[in-house]
């Protein structure tokens, strides 16, 4: 007898799925002006950072997203200046950014500057991405408007008086290290060999920035004789590779053409690796720790290489502490939650009574069909 359990649920996932990704394949809205360019009332320059764009009047909107964009790091903060053709009594600045790449800047956090009136011809402010802003390429859209009664914080209204622009910013969070050939000499048969990297401008791990990656380069003919720990400012010790990669030679590539990457997300673990480790790895330890107990990340890191064994000698060449978002661990996954089909034998004998066979199945929450074929 087969007994043959059939979810529907997977079917109706995927379609979630594609009708999520429908739902999310938004653009942009164009934002309108009645009387464009009346006065010379439009944004005759914007500056921020490494933009300084001079325009013309855009007949109410222009898009320079395309073509014009900046790097901004995370917490970090830069001015943004706005300059009028001709300025009048009640204009004002708006700058929205579209942190969360959805689409429209109405999300909680992606009004920058909101109402910053325009004095003797321009305006100006303080443009910050907050820490935990996912790292990549994101809209700005720029605003000078006439009047409170316009509207003011619509980024997509129609307005009678103004001019819209639209920017890139990308954005980036710090790494600290890095330098190729620092020729540290790693002890023999010790656990003397450190090196610090200062930190700085990072604050408390626990405010959406977290110690994302961290880099080596090492130059060794036994790799098995190795353990590499990293300590943060705090005391927090995590365990990046310990005793890996047998007799192998090194971690990374010769003149750091390619250096060993701890990183949570990678595909293979340390242990499972082989020498030179170029590349993603999941380290022994976890780097979330430093996240998790709230560490202050400014001060010195120090990264620690213990040889093990007698003989072999190598050479410590780099270090790098890439900082980036915290990304939250997924959630434990669902048994069976997607599971299309499932098919188990159970062998009756002949002239036996099919009660004297207990199947047991333990599904719950979802919808299941079961269907019994004699076998041959």
């Amino acid at each position: 007898m087969n007994i043959r359990i059939l979810n529907l649920r997977s079917a109706l996932f995927a379609l979630a799925l594609l009708m999520g990704t429908v739902l999310n394949a938004q653009t942009y809205c164009t934002p309108t002006v009645g009387t464009p360019c009346a006065g010379n009332e439009y944004i005759s320059n914007f500056a921020l950072n490494t933009i300084n764009n001079p325009s013309a009047c855009g007949l109410g909107y222009n898009d320079f997203s395309g073509s014009i964009s900046t790097t901004l790091t995370a917490g970090v903060a830069a001015t943004a200046t706005v300059t009028v053709g001709n300025s009048f009594a009640g204009d004002a600045v708006e700058l929205w950014i579209d942190l969360n790449s959805d689409g429209d800047f109405t999300d909680a956090g992606e009004l920058i500057l909101n109402a910053v009136a325009v004095s003797s011809g321009s305006a100006s402010g303080t443009v910050t991405i907050p820490a935990g802003t996912t790292a990549g390429s994101k809209r700005l859209r720029v605003a000078l408007r006439y009047g409170p009664s316009n509207g003011l914080g619509n980024s997509c209204g129609a307005y009678s008086f103004g001019e819209f622009e639209d920017y890139t910013v990308n954005v980036v969070y710090p790494s600290f290290g890095g330098t190729c050939g620092l020729g540290v000499a790693i002890a023999d048969n010790s656990c003397s060999t450190t090196v610090s990297i200062p930190v700085s401008g990072i604050g408390i791990l626990n405010g959406g920035t977290t110690l994302e990656s961290v880099e080596i380069n090492i130059t060794h003919p036994f790799d098995g004789d190795l353990d590499v720990s990293l300590t943060s400012p705090s005391g927090t010790v995590v365990d990046l590779t310990s005793d890996n990669g047998g007799t192998g030679d090194n971690y990374g590539t010769a003149a750091c053409a390619q250096n060993t990457r701890f990183i949570m997300s990678a595909a293979t673990l340390v242990t499972a690796g082989t020498a030179p480790f170029a590349g993603d790895y999941e380290p022994e330890g976890d780097l979330g720790t430093y996240y998790t107990n709230s560490d202050n990340a400014n001060g010195n890191w120090i990264l620690t290489v213990c040889d093990d064994a007698s003989i072999d000698v190598g050479t410590l060449n780099l270090v790098k502490l890439n900082f980036g978002a915290y990304v939250p661990p997924p959630p434990p996954p669902v048994i069976d939650a997607f599971q299309t089909a499932c098919t188990v034998n159970v062998a009756i004998p002949d002239g036996t009574c099919p009660n004297s066979t207990l199947v047991a199945v333990p599904v719950s929450g979802i919808s299941t069909t079961l269907s019994a074929t004699p076998a041959p």
